[in-house]
Protein backbone atom coordinates (compact mmCIF):
# COMPACT_ATOMS: atom_id res chain seq x y z
CA UNK A 1 0.00 0.00 0.00
CA UNK A 2 3.09 2.48 0.84
CA UNK A 3 4.11 2.40 -2.67
CA UNK A 4 1.10 4.08 -3.86
CA UNK A 5 2.01 7.20 -2.16
CA UNK A 6 4.65 9.86 -2.50
CA UNK A 7 7.85 9.16 -0.74
CA UNK A 8 7.09 12.50 1.52
CA UNK A 9 3.77 10.85 1.70
CA UNK A 10 5.17 7.76 2.96
CA UNK A 11 7.96 9.08 5.24
CA UNK A 12 4.55 11.16 7.06
CA UNK A 13 2.76 8.07 7.18
CA UNK A 14 5.52 6.17 8.52
CA UNK A 15 6.95 8.37 11.32
CA UNK A 16 3.10 9.15 12.16
CA UNK A 17 1.60 5.62 12.21
CA UNK A 18 4.70 2.93 13.15
CA UNK A 19 6.79 5.67 14.69
CA UNK A 20 3.98 7.61 16.58
CA UNK A 21 5.62 10.69 16.36
CA UNK A 22 2.97 13.77 16.70
CA UNK A 23 2.83 16.26 13.34
CA UNK A 24 4.57 18.85 15.58
CA UNK A 25 7.50 15.92 15.99
CA UNK A 26 7.43 14.85 12.15
CA UNK A 27 7.36 19.13 11.11
CA UNK A 28 10.68 19.66 13.18
CA UNK A 29 12.38 16.33 11.63
CA UNK A 30 11.37 17.24 8.26
CA UNK A 31 12.06 20.64 9.07
CA UNK A 32 8.56 21.68 7.38
CA UNK A 33 5.34 23.14 8.49
CA UNK A 34 2.79 21.44 11.04
CA UNK A 35 0.43 22.14 8.01
CA UNK A 36 2.42 20.56 5.29
CA UNK A 37 2.76 17.58 7.24
CA UNK A 38 -1.01 17.33 7.98
CA UNK A 39 -1.63 17.91 3.88
CA UNK A 40 1.11 14.75 3.26
CA UNK A 41 -0.50 12.36 5.69
CA UNK A 42 -4.51 13.25 4.89
CA UNK A 43 -3.18 12.84 1.04
CA UNK A 44 -1.48 9.90 1.47
CA UNK A 45 -4.32 8.38 3.92
CA UNK A 46 -6.42 8.89 1.13
CA UNK A 47 -5.08 7.72 -2.00
CA UNK A 48 -4.22 4.90 0.37
CA UNK A 49 -8.21 4.09 1.01
CA UNK A 50 -8.64 4.26 -2.61
CA UNK A 51 -5.86 1.92 -3.84
CA UNK A 52 -7.45 -0.77 -0.84
CA UNK A 53 -11.24 -0.29 -2.62
CA UNK A 54 -9.71 -0.63 -5.77
CA UNK A 55 -8.13 -3.43 -5.01
CA UNK A 56 -11.02 -4.92 -2.97
CA UNK A 57 -13.55 -4.40 -6.24
CA UNK A 58 -11.04 -6.50 -8.52
CA UNK A 59 -11.33 -9.40 -5.84
CA UNK A 60 -14.95 -9.23 -5.93
CA UNK A 61 -15.30 -9.23 -9.69
CA UNK A 62 -12.73 -11.34 -9.85
CA UNK A 63 -15.08 -14.46 -6.72
CA UNK A 64 -17.72 -13.62 -9.06
CA UNK A 65 -15.94 -15.52 -12.29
Amino acid sequence: MLRGVSPKQRTVLILRYLNDLTFEEIADVLDSPVSTVKSHAQRGLARMRTSVQVQTKREAIQDVR
